[in-house]
């Protein structure tokens, strides 16, 4: 009895000297002196003054070598021990859970005081278009309200599927409406196709749904690319192929005349597709086994490293950014869709380097959403609403999440020989909101060129505005949520991580890409 009751005293006395080391390095001020405290009384104590004079009580029990050894003594130092590692774990839970109030409240005051400001715009948008204003709404509060609930955090991709489903649907019910044929332009598709497209746009969404589970109810039922490919290379490869072939088409329709840029418009995908199918080789070579293509990976251009290889595609696709800036220059009094249009085929194929190779064939099914959506007449906010929900719902198809384990580095160090903060951090972003990306991009091809006089509300859409309150308003209710449940017990593995997406999402996605690139394209291309 006697050794066990010194083991257990050995066990306490271990524990409690490594909450001593943790509670002095949380708390170096605390000289934790068993002299100063050597006369207190801890239950006229609390928090660190507690825990100094329960270890200092502790420290004298202990140094009493002929005390300590009774076994009359153990009871007195087993509730010492206790007493001091109790209140060392309540110090150091609340030490966790130590919010800064004022700082909370007054983030969630200038957010609130951000989208108000926003409120007398958005109802002048949504008053022009009440049908779409609507939606809009309700896709706002109901984002809202689902941040509140860590279930519903960690499933989101569920949200914005539905809410593209519903807009599809939307669109394809405006497409059968009078007011709609009665405003289509002569000489634009018949009603009957239109109607098609419309139907076209919900199947590829449909399959962009299940290109990757995600999320955390899901994230192992089988999809396209965890699981079809792996089992059928021949098919992804094939589609890789005709995802590059597209590319490089569109690339060289939009070049200028000249034989210097109609070479590069062709050396460029062909260069990009080599670096990836030499990528895939080393990272993962399952996916090239059992199809020709095994023998060509590293056969040409075999000899470079990765890096260089990745460093000839942006080189040339600087080149062909350099190109629409010296083309749309050269062109101020014609048209510049051209210069715009190429611009945005170099940005589709950084966005295919950028992807992971399971991934490349969804830029084929942006290309078949695009021209439909091209065709459909859309009108200022319904294009700005379709590009929005489009860039939600594209960045969960891509794979990601509201987990940081989502977060997709396979392609961080393309062309970074070596550690860069900035080139990394801007690659890593590239990576994991190409979706987002290219349906910004794609967003100013989408817009109509009519004049403000001319366009069918009779007046000019913002669609800076209506980005920024949605951004604004998810973000505040984000913050409302991780300030409102900062004691829920998920609020470091759902909530926190959440809203360090919220803000990846208004500061690189919105106000880098979208507004900034925004302001870019603006004065490279003004709009006439």
């Amino acid at each position: 009895m006697q050794n066990t009751g010194s083991q257990k005293l050995q066990l306490l006395s271990r524990n409690a000297q490594q909450l001593l080391k943790v509670a002095q390095s949380t708390f170096p001020s605390a000289t934790f002196d068993t002299e100063a405290f050597s006369d207190c009384n801890p239950d006229n104590l609390s928090g660190i003054d507690e825990i100094q004079c329960t270890w200092s009580q502790a420290h004298k029990l202990l140094s009493n070598q002929q005390f300590s050894d009774s076994e009359e003594a153990y009871p007195a130092i087993e509730q010492v021990l206790l007493r001091f590692s109790r209140a060392t774990q309540e110090v150091m839970s609340s030490t966790a859970s130590n919010y800064d109030m004022s700082r909370l409240v007054g983030g969630l005051l200038i957010l609130a005081l951000a989208t108000s400001l926003l409120l007398p715009r958005i109802y002048h948008e949504f008053s022009q278009t009440v049908s779409t204003g609507i939606f809009l709404v309700f896709m706002v509060v109901g984002y809202g309200s689902m941040m509140f609930a860590s279930s519903y955090v960690e499933e989101e991709q569920q949200f914005w599927y539905w809410i593209c489903s519903g807009w599809m649907f939307y669109l394809h019910m405006r497409s059968e409406s009078p007011q709609n044929s009665s405003r289509r332009k002569a000489g634009s598709s018949p009603f009957r196709l239109i109607k098609l497209a419309t139907l076209g746009l919900i199947a590829s969404h449909r399959v962009l749904r299940r290109w990757n589970q995600t999320g955390q109810k899901f994230t192992a039922e089988p999809d396209i690319a965890r699981d079809f490919f792996p089992a059928h290379p021949v098919a992804l490869w094939g589609l890789v192929i005709l995802t590059y072939v597209d590319s490089g088409y569109h690339l060289l329709a939009n070049m200028p005349a000249s034989a210097p840029a109609k070479l590069i418009a062709l050396i460029t995908p062909a260069l990009g597709f080599m670096f990836k199918l030499n990528f895939a080789a080393n990272d993962s070579p399952e996916l090239l086994a059992d199809t020709p293509l095994s023998k060509l990976a590293g056969s040409w251009l075999g000899s470079l490293s990765l890096v260089l290889q990745a460093r000839l595609v942006f080189g040339g696709l600087a080149c062909c950014g350099l190109l629409a800036i010296v083309s749309a220059k050269a062109s101020r009094s014609t048209q510049i869709s051209k210069p715009n249009a190429l611009f945005h085929e170099a940005l589709h194929l950084f966005l295919m380097t950028q992807s992971r190779i399971t991934n490349v064939p969804i830029f084929l099914l942006f290309r078949t959403q695009g021209v439909i959506l091209s065709s459909l007449n859309l009108t200022g906010i319904e294009v700005t609403a379709t590009t929005l929900i489009l860039q939600y719902m594209t960045f969960f198809a891509f794979g990601g999440s509201n987990s940081i384990s989502s977060v997709d580095l396979s392609s961080a160090y393309n062309g970074v020989g070596s550690y860069s903060v900035v080139g990394v951090g801007i690659l890593t972003f590239v990576s994991n909101w190409a979706g987002p990306v290219w349906w910004i991009s794609k967003g100013h091809l989408l817009r109509p060129r009519t004049p403000p006089s001319e366009s069918p509300e009779g007046e000019k859409h913002d669609s800076a505005a209506l980005f920024t309150f949605q951004v604004a308003a998810s973000l505040l209710s984000v913050m409302a949520a991780c300030t409102a449940l900062r004691t829920h017990l998920f609020i470091w593995t759902v909530f926190s991580p959440k809203y360090l997406y919220s803000m990846a999402w208004a500061t690189a996605n919105h106000v880098a890409v979208n507004i900034l690139g925004g302001i870019g394209l603006a004065c490279l291309w003004p709009r006439r």
